[in-house]
């Protein structure tokens, strides 16, 4: 008897073994893979110089969205929400965006015969976003030079960081000092800076930014401080000169 019942369990932990065996304890389980939301713009800024003239960006991805076009001068903005599963074009105000096998191409609808102008168009996929700016030069019979901040978009970490802005003028070589700062944009927040001149030094902070300026010099330090929001935060300092021109930005939360 008791042998017949030794075999019995024997039987058992047989079958039992049987779907374990199959099983490697050296297999890692899968893990999956985010997506990748970056846009992958060759550029953030460009100038559009009158005479008809349009500007080219590669984007390196698919998947992302149009979703608005902002105008500086006439304050207003303008809902896309167009797709990049197919070719579009958008004419708004003095702007012409046209989208085809990942090419941007950015062109004037009209010539511009005041002061020097700026757009922003805004491209999203996911919870990533990307931000052109685009600029129209004035195209009276003189021509109008415009501010070229290099970089004009500057994109932060969480930890915060420190970056030289350096200003020429569109059709010059070199820099240009004669500008100064009016005022800045903290996620949609205007904060004024106090009064200055090209020719003094400035080092002004308002909240987490900052900007240092020596007396007549043609760039200035931009430090923004480490993210403890939880948010991503943006940022739009507008410089004063003959026409006014921008730097922009945002600062990751993660």
């Amino acid at each position: 008897m008791k042998s017949s019942t030794i075999l019995s369990l024997l039987a058992v932990a047989a079958v039992i073994s049987i779907p374990l065996s199959g099983c490697s304890s050296d297999e890692e389980p899968q893990s999956a893979v985010a997506p990748d939301y970056r846009i992958g713009l060759s550029t953030k800024s460009v100038i559009l110089y009158g005479g008809n003239d349009s500007e080219e960006i590669t984007v390196g991805s698919q998947g992302w969205k149009l979703s608005y076009i902002s105008f500086d001068d006439s304050r207003s903005t303008y809902v896309c929400d167009l797709s990049s599963s197919s070719p579009f074009s958008i004419t708004k105000e003095w702007l012409v965006v046209d989208y085809s096998d990942k090419k941007l191409t950015l062109s004037e609808a009209c010539e511009n015969m005041d002061d020097a102008r700026m757009a922003k168009i805004v491209l999203s996929n996911g919870h990533v976003s990307d931000t052109i700016i685009c600029y129209q030069d004035y195209s009276g019979i003189s021509g109008f030079p415009v501010g070229v901040p290099d970089p004009g978009y500057v994109e932060f970490p969480r930890s915060g960081g420190t970056v030289t802005i350096s200003v020429g003028m569109s059709g010059y070589l070199g820099g240009y000092e004669i500008w100064w700062f009016d005022n800045v944009m903290l996620d949609n927040q205007k904060f004024m800076f106090p009064e200055n001149t090209p020719y003094d030094p400035i080092s002004h902070t308002v909240e987490w930014i900052s900007v240092d300026r020596k007396s007549s010099d043609h760039q200035f330090v931009l430090t923004v401080s480490p993210n403890e929001t939880g948010y991503d935060r943006t940022f739009d300092i507008e410089v004063k000169t003959i026409a006014p021109f921008h730097i922009t930005g945002r600062q990751s939360a993660d």
